[in-house]
């Protein structure tokens, strides 16, 4: 795998910007992620924890993802036991079955998008990590639907991907394509022109959420993972 070198440092700047992205620059935040995993999945690799946190933002806010530590090359991988995982992230058939494949990414991503939108609000807050468990079993964990800035076109999206049924989510060529045939993306890079945000820092970072390091995101783990993000996957690389 081939991946480049961020520019700056790994914590510059993010407790120093008091920069708020627009509804347009989260959508465009949304394009690069499914651009990014569009192209892993031409590649036959399965990321295995898409998540706000393991997206960095280049030199021109670009979404380049990261953090590579539980990918794999493959169609499927299945796992008898699962230990360290990102509870709030999995699908149902993962919790289940131990099954990882581009639709369990796809609901991976959706989550990421209500984590880009909620202003990065800690997915399924109201619940405990044993509660949630029961209720991603049982296909009933739903999130909160009030995000006053996601457009409707955005929001439809964010619930097809997160569909218990992995058969009703779109895979990530389809869901980029999507994106950019109904111009959802429109004016982003206009409108991003003259922001300026220290580079090398995550979407979590610059959504100001804390939540995701801490222990409670992660189901049975007694620390929250590092964050891997020394490195960035630029798609496409050229």
């Amino acid at each position: 795998m081939a991946v480049r070198f961020g520019p700056n440092r790994l914590r510059s700047g993010p407790d120093r910007t008091k920069f708020q992205p627009s509804t347009n620059a989260k959508v465009n935040y949304v394009y690069g992620g499914a651009r990014g995993m569009a192209y892993l999945q031409t590649k036959e690799i399965i990321h295995r924890d898409i998540a706000a946190r393991n997206c960095l933002l280049g030199e021109k806010q670009e979404v380049k993802i990261s953090d590579f530590g539980l990918s794999f090359i493959g169609k499927t991988l299945r796992e008898k036991k699962l230990k360290k995982v990102p509870l709030r992230w999995l699908s149902p058939e993962t919790l289940k079955k131990g099954v990882y494949n581009t639709k369990t990414d796809v609901y991976s991503f959706s989550i990421m998008i209500w984590e880009i939108f909620s202003f990065g609000q800690l997915p399924f807050y109201k619940y405990d990590n044993k509660e949630l468990r029961i209720l991603i079993k049982e296909k009933r964990a739903t999130l909160p639907t009030c995000l006053s800035e996601i457009p409707p076109e955005m929001n439809e999206l964010r619930l097809r991907c997160m569909n218990p049924d992995p058969n009703v989510r779109p895979d990530f060529i389809e869901l980029e394509a999507i994106i950019a045939e109904d111009n959802l993306a429109d004016d982003v890079v206009v409108n991003m022109k003259d922001v300026a945000v220290p580079s090398k820092i995550s979407l979590t970072q610059l959504l100001g959420y804390r939540g995701a390091t801490k222990p409670l995101s992660y189901g049975g783990v007694a620390n929250a993972y590092l964050q891997l993000s020394t490195v960035a996957f630029s798609f496409p690389l050229h």
